[in-house]
């Protein structure tokens, strides 16, 4: 028989129990639609991870100032956290160090001639902190923090896109004066990340204030941290020449500071070490979520075998009929076996687009990054035809197996 005539016959037995081949169908369609629903939202969830590990900068290292309660009695000086001379001594002496970028903070309340927020980040920031955290200026007018304001300890300020609302609502700020802790500072960008990206151990970058840091040590001394603690710097961005050293020049680093901080009043941070540990967890993960979603798929191939076996005790006279009639035994097989495919293949495809939709329904209204990739569609569909082929094969060799005289007696 010709595998085209197989196709027709198969559709056409299907057709003539519809609701039943339909509730055959409901495990794959269901099983199928998790997969690529899961797997869309893992990756997704992958994506996003590894996004915001880039966008701290895989070339770079990031050194942050800890201080735990109790450690303001027990330090070898006054001041905890990274020093000035940490950042000298990375920048002179570290060999694949190409900059060393620090930031400072301090809080305090931003008054503006509309409205008064009393609790503020005010970061003192070096100029390339643009390109640190991908953050764009917004308005044509607007610029940043340049080299001649650090040099003149100039009192002028950027302001993240959710201060600038919060102070002047829909109003332009550029060029108006901000009242900071008492200090007077004049406007000169307005800063927006889409992603509203997080500093390490800050908050957002849309809702902080930006001064230069001699500014802000000139107009309120060194930010304080711990009642005697004083935390000159915040955060250290060491960037390297050769990110292929970066894991080296990060234990040195490590080793440098348990060498001259009594307390471990630091952390480093690698992001590129934290990017390759976040897509090992991500792949565990996405081979948790759809092993558990193939469950369904599982469930599905049992009862496409139950139905495939059914139809066979139905449809004995016809197999035997088909046989007198000199059918093969292989055409037999093939038969029902396609009979089985196509009830699993019209199902992955229905599931699939349920996957799809799912991803779609999770990512406006659950706010969760999703993503539908080609391989998972393609692995759904493959893995719901190989069910077809598994769970349809022992009852078409039941069927392929039965004398043709023993099927046309059947009652």
């Amino acid at each position: 028989m010709r595998f085209s005539n197989t196709i027709k016959l198969s559709f056409a037995s299907l057709k003539m129990h519809p609701f039943r081949a339909f509730l055959a169908g409901l495990g794959v369609v269901f099983g199928v639609g998790a997969v690529v629903g899961m797997l869309a939202i893992g990756e997704g969830a992958r994506l996003e991870s590894i996004r915001q590990i880039q966008e701290m900068g895989v070339d770079k290292i990031i050194v942050r100032s800890v201080v735990m309660k109790g450690e303001a009695d027990d330090t070898r000086s006054s001041v905890v956290g990274i020093t000035e001379n940490d950042i000298r001594h990375i920048g002179n002496q570290f060999d694949n160090v190409k900059a060393t970028l620090p930031i400072t903070n301090w809080e305090g309340g931003a008054t503006s001639q509309w409205a008064e927020s009393p609790n503020n980040q005010i970061l003192g920031v070096p100029v390339e902190f643009l390109e640190i955290t991908n953050s764009q200026l917004v308005g044509s007018n607007s610029r940043f923090i340049v080299k001649e304001d650090i040099d003149e300890s100039a009192t002028v300020c950027v302001i993240g896109s959710r201060v600038a609302r919060e102070l002047y609502q829909f109003r332009d700020p550029i060029g108006s004066r901000l009242l900071i802790s008492g200090v007077y500072f004049e406007i000169v960008g307005l800063l927006h990340h889409p992603g509203d990206r997080e500093i390490e151990g800050i908050g957002s970058v849309n809702n902080m204030i930006y001064i230069t840091a001699n500014s802000g040590f000139q107009a309120w001394g060194m930010p304080s941290e711990a009642n005697r603690s004083q935390v000159p710097y915040k955060l250290l961005y060491v960037v390297v020449e050769d990110i292929s050293q970066i894991e080296n020049t990060s234990r040195r680093l490590a080793t440098y500071f348990r060498s001259t901080h009594k307390n471990t009043d630091y952390d480093i941070i690698l992001p590129f070490e934290l990017m390759r540990q976040q897509e090992a967890t991500q792949r565990i993960f996405t081979i948790v979520m759809a092993s558990i979603a193939s469950i369904s798929l599982l469930v599905g191939g049992i009862g496409i075998m139950n139905i495939m076996l059914a139809n066979i005790y139905e449809r004995m006279k016809e197999i035997g009929t088909r046989r007198a009639l000199g059918a093969t035994r292989r055409d037999i097989l093939t038969q029902f076996l396609v009979e089985s495919v196509v009830l699993t293949a019209l199902g992955g495809a229905i599931g699939a687009t349920l996957g799809v939709l799912l991803a779609f329904i999770v990512a406006k209204y659950a706010e969760m990054p999703t993503a539908v990739t080609l391989f998972s569609v393609i692995i759904s569909l493959t893995v719901s035809v190989l069910t077809g082929v598994i769970f349809g094969s022992f009852p078409a060799w039941k069927a392929a197996n039965l004398s043709p005289m023993e099927a046309l007696r059947h009652e």
